[in-house]
């Protein structure tokens, strides 16, 4: 994930503005992601998981949990390090 051109409020960049732009879904509670064929695959907290177990959406950035999901502002450079390296995880 990058940002291209002028950021004049930083929530323009955040995770919830960037599934919104491919089409997808984050909140605190929902995860859609878009897939190649035009559906679009949706996990909400609460859903059961493979192994029957109910599932929970997080956020970690660089392997430490992070609770703004959605509103975390995407780091401002291209390459990890310095830049930030996100894992979101229904489980």
């Amino acid at each position: 994930i990058h940002i291209e051109g002028i950021v004049v409020e930083l929530n323009e960049v955040d995770l919830g503005h960037f599934f919104k732009a491919i089409g997808g879904k984050f909140t605190k509670d929902t995860l859609s992601i878009p897939r190649k064929d035009g559906s679009v695959e949706t996990w909400k907290n609460g859903n059961k998981c493979p192994n029957g177990k109910i599932g929970k959406i997080a956020l970690y950035v660089n392997d430490k949990y992070n609770d703004k999901l959605d509103e975390y502002v995407i780091s401002p450079y291209q390459d990890v390090p310095p830049g930030d390296r996100l894992k979101i995880v229904f489980g």
